[in-house]
């Protein structure tokens, strides 16, 4: 149902578009002029719109649907990989059950997921959900396999990166940055609230050089490994005020040992031979 579609340069003469209304296979169905339908059981509704796929699904202006089981939703949008899904104008979804919604949003990797205008899957299992930022210079984007970028500009590169919130980017692998140009490049690294910066491996960032931050409300370390809070830190100093030290006002003499097991406690003290003690200034 449909007609035929022809359209050429109108400068050059070249043919552009010479399409007549097809449903060449087996419960395929065509609605539009020059719509295709040359799958089994797929349907092309608009004009220009193409079902190769087997149950395939096209639908807008020139839309494509060119794997199997794919559905493409809009005008110019594809769905080419197996069994994906391209929503929205423009929209292309290249990979295997890949998902893209959004005005020109890209899925290309394998089982990755593009929300968001402009918005770029291109690492396998990677996922976005974000729009663009700076009128669309910067796109949100995971190019990191397993990649997770949320946020209109956010940047997953890394494998395995997590990045959450405007402009942020995770970039090492296994990194995180959470919050607005929060960046983490190092792997396994942690960036923690706006504008923070994590660039050493396996570290946690809550600021930035000129713009650090007080972690509040930490309980008392129990484990080796544990953080210790500042009333922790009073209580230890209270079991050693019985012994303080000072030096001279007008000397820089230290203590001094020669030998081994030596030791020297005081201002110019000075223990020398193996095992020997010096106690006390001079």
């Amino acid at each position: 149902m449909g007609g035929s579609l022809y359209y050429e340069d109108p400068d050059t003469g070249e043919v552009l578009l010479d399409q007549t209304t097809t449903a060449s296979e087996v419960g395929a169905s065509a609605y539009g002029a020059g719509a295709q339908a040359n799958g089994a059981f797929s349907t092309a509704s608009g004009a220009a719109a193409t079902a190769d796929g087997l149950q395939s699904s096209a639908s807008g202006y020139s839309s494509t649907a060119s794997g199997d089981y794919t559905t493409a939703a809009g005008s110019f949008s594809e769905a080419t990989g197996y069994g994906g899904s391209a929503l929205g104008y423009g929209a292309i979804a290249g990979g295997d059950y890949a998902t893209a919604v959004g005005v020109v949003a890209t899925a290309s990797g394998v089982s990755s997921v593009a929300v968001g205008e402009f918005s770029e899957a291109t690492g396998d299992e990677s996922v976005v959900v974000g729009g663009s930022t700076f009128f669309g210079l910067i796109p949100a984007q995971a190019s990191g396999t397993g990649g997770t970028a949320v946020g209109a500009g956010a940047w997953a590169t890394g494998e395995y990166g997590t990045a959450i919130g405007w402009n942020s980017w995770a970039d090492g692998e296994g990194s995180t940055a959470l919050g607005e140009s929060a960046t983490a490049t190092a792997a396994n690294s942690v960036a923690l609230g706006a504008g923070s910066q994590a660039e050493r491996d396996n570290t946690v960032s809550v600021g930035d050089t000129g713009a650090e931050r007080q972690i509040t409300n930490v309980a008392a370390g129990t484990e080796g490994t544990d953080a210790v809070n500042v009333d922790q830190l009073e209580t230890a100093t209270q079991y050693n005020r019985y012994f303080a030290a000072s030096g001279g006002a007008d000397s820089d003499n230290g203590a001094y040992v020669e030998g081994e097991y030596a030791t020297a406690s005081g201002e110019s003290a000075t223990a020398v031979g193996e095992g020997a003690s010096a106690y006390g200034s001079g």
